[in-house]
C-alpha cells in the first residue's frame, strides 16, 4: 500500500501546551488546546520528543503520523495535524480524556457488558488498520486509549509497518514485547495479522484480570521458552468461557488457524448482544 495521505501541517501559534501527560522511550505526551481560525477551541494531545532526541527518533515519529495519517476510524485514535516547522516538532492527536484501557481497567470497576465492547471495540480498530495494509506489532492495552464516553480505540504506531505481499513483516531486530508476541514472531521474527491477533488475546486476558501482568512472577526469558512450547495463560477468574473461548482462539499455535479480526469482531459482537452477560456466566 502506499501512503498517499500527508499529515495536516500546523502552525505552531495555534497550539498551547499546558501540561505533560506522561513519558515514554519516545519522549513525551503534553495535553494541549488547538484554536484554528474559524473553529472553537478544542482539547488535544501533543506528542512530542526529549530535548536529546536524536535524529533517527525524530524521523520515526514523523513515520508514526504519516502511518497514522492513513487511519480514519472511530476505534483508531485520530490524527489533527503535525508541527515540523520548528522545534520542537509535535504530533497532534485527539485527546482521550479516560487514559489508557490498562490503567482504567487497573484502578476502575468495570462490568462484564464494558469488557465485552472494549474488545469489540479494539477488535474493529485492529480490522481497520489490517485492511490498509498495515501491521501493529506493538497491540497491548498500554496502548489503547479510552474517550470520554468510554470508546476504546487503537494507539500508539511506534512499531507499526506495512505488510508485504505475503502479508507478514520480517523484524530485522530490535525489542519486542516479550508477553504479548506471537510464537513465530520470537522465534522466527514473523509478524503478521495473526501475531497481532495473538497480542489482542493477551490484551483482552488484561481486560478480564484488572490489567495484571502476563505470565506473572516469570522473567522474559521463561516466557518465551514456555510460550514456544505451548504454555498458555489460563482463564481468568470470573471471565466467562464464551469468552476465554474467543481468547484461545488468538493463540493458536499455526498463525493460519487463527481468527481475523473481521471474524473477532463478529463472534465478541455477538456476545455483546446479551446486554446483561449474564447468560454467559451460565457456561
Amino acid at each position: 500500500m502506499q501512503l498517499s495521505k500527508e499529515p495536516r501541517e500546523l502552525n505552531r501559534e495555534w497550539l498551547i501546551v499546558l501540561s505533560e501527560l506522561g513519558q515514554g522511550a519516545f519522549g513525551i505526551v503534553y495535553e494541549a488546546s488547538l484554536s484554528e481560525p474559524k473553529a472553537p477551541e478544542i482539547q488535544v494531545a501533543a506528542k512530542s520528543l526529549r530535548k536529546d532526541a536524536m535524529d533517527n527518533e525524530r524521523e520515526e515519529l514523523l513515520e508514526e503520523a504519516l502511518v497514522m495519517a492513513q487511519m480514519e476510524h472511530a476505534n483508531v485514535v485520530g490524527l489533527i495535524g503535525v508541527i515540523t516547522k520548528g522545534r520542537p516538532i509535535y504530533v497532534v492527536l485527539e485527546h482521550m480524556r479516560n487514559g489508557s484501557l490498562k490503567d482504567y481497567v487497573m484502578n476502575k470497576t468495570c462490568t462484564p457488558a464494558q469488557q465485552v465492547t472494549w474488545s469489540r471495540q479494539v477488535a474493529s480498530g485492529m480490522a481497520h488498520i489490517h485492511s490498509l495494509g498495515f501491521i501493529h506489532r506493538d497491540l497491548a492495552a498500554r496502548n489503547v486509549l479510552l474517550s470520554a464516553s468510554l470508546t476504546a480505540k487503537v494507539a500508539d504506531f511506534g512499531l507499526a509497518r506495512e505488510s508485504t505481499d505475503d502479508a507478514y513483516y520480517r523484524s530485522r531486530g530490535g525489542n519486542v514485547p516479550v508477553r504479548w508476541t506471537a510464537p513465530e514472531a520470537l522465534e522466527d521474527n514473523i509478524f503478521s495479522e495473526k501475531s497481532d491477533v495473538w497480542a489482542f488475546g493477551v490484551l483482552m486476558y488484561e481486560v478480564y484480570t484488572k490489567a495484571a501482568m502476563p505470565y506473572t512472577g516469570w522473567n522474559n526469558q521463561r516466557v518465551w521458552i514456555e510460550v514456544t512450547n505451548g504454555f498458555r495463560l489460563p482463564c481468568p477468574a470470573d471471565c466467562p468461557l464464551p469468552v476465554f473461548k474467543i481468547m484461545s482462539m488468538c493463540w493458536l499455535h499455526d498463525r493460519h488457524e487463527r481468527p481475523s479480526f473481521e471474524t473477532l469482531v463478529k463472534a465478541l459482537a455477538a456476545l455483546e448482544t446479551d446486554s446483561d452477560m449474564s447468560s454467559l456466566f451460565q457456561s
